[in-house]
């Protein structure tokens, strides 16, 4: 007869095993991310984005049909060069180790662990604002087709896309707080990554974060699916008048 302790260690360490199983297989997905997805995504991106830049600033697509340059064109080409500086500065990642916090010095691995995250968030609130931005202008444009001639001109919609790239930026700052720089002096170990003021364990952290996931999710994805059932709206009824 089997003692009772055998029964109960034999009952445990399939568990354990299989916990450890899990985070093995979670560490490999990641793993798998950072070195072939995140590059080849990237890779295309940054092409795709410069072919963007290019072709937006030729001199046949910058005008309207009106003849003044188009406001769709000018946050088009907002967008290209905030989605190729977020792809730009999430590239590196299968390079460098994105979870090392221990340096030697003061290179370039250091402040890309540092201060990447803070770029990166920036470049995806920028990006969802300035498609916000172009939804509601589209929106205004159709629904309210008289009123968008006071907001057509070039010098409007520039500083209309620059301001709301310019707030975002600002708003996602404290994301650049989120670690410290401790300097110990050791042989093998002269910097390290601490805890900064605004690190996401932190409880102002954590507020801030849920601000971020608020403004830069819930407001934007409701905001566009007004626009977008607005537009269907006016286009069913536009669409109701033509027949008759």
């Amino acid at each position: 007869m089997a003692a009772p302790w055998a029964t109960n260690t034999s009952s445990v360490r399939p568990t354990e095993d299989g916990e450890h199983g899990i985070n093995r297989h979670h560490g490999d997905l990641i793993s798998a991310l950072d070195n072939y997805v995140t590059p080849i995504v990237c890779g295309c991106g940054i092409i795709g984005n410069i072919l963007n830049l290019i072709i937006l600033n030729r001199k046949k697509f910058q005008k309207s049909e009106g003849g003044k340059e188009s406001g769709a064109h000018i946050g088009l080409v907002f967008l290209a060069v905030s989605d190729l500086i977020f792809c730009l500065t999430l590239f590196p990642r299968f390079i460098l180790a994105s979870h090392k916090s221990v340096f030697t010095g003061k290179d370039f691995r250091l402040f890309y662990q540092m201060y990447s995250t803070g770029i990166i968030t920036t470049c995806i609130l920028v990006s969802t604002w300035l498609i916000v931005t172009l939804a509601v202008m589209r929106y205004i444009a159709i629904c309210y087709p008289f009123k968008i001639r006071a907001f057509s001109g070039r010098g409007f919609n520039t500083s209309l896309y620059a301001v709301v790239s310019l707030v975002c930026v600002l708003a996602n700052l404290p994301s650049f707080w989120q670690y410290k720089l401790v300097e110990l002096g050791m042989p093998q170990a002269d910097y390290i990554l601490d805890i900064g003021y605004m690190n996401n364990d932190l409880p102002r952290g954590k507020a801030f974060l849920w601000v971020r996931v608020i403004t830069g999710t819930f407001i934007p994805a409701a905001m566009l699916i007004f626009c977008n059932l607005s537009l269907i709206v006016a286009l069913q009824r536009s669409y109701k008048m033509r027949q008759q």
